[in-house]
């Protein structure tokens, strides 16, 4: 059980990781286009 625990919040953290990822790369793409736009 204790097992399960720790390999379930490794996927959590690892879909966490994944998340926060994606959305610092939308976060730069977004950003990228309107200083883009902006010029």
């Amino acid at each position: 059980m204790a097992a399960f625990y720790i390999l379930e919040t490794n996927d959590v953290q690892r879909k966490l990781l994944a998340a926060s990822l994606l959305a610092t790369c939308v976060l730069f793409y977004v950003f990228f286009w309107l200083s883009l736009s902006l010029i």
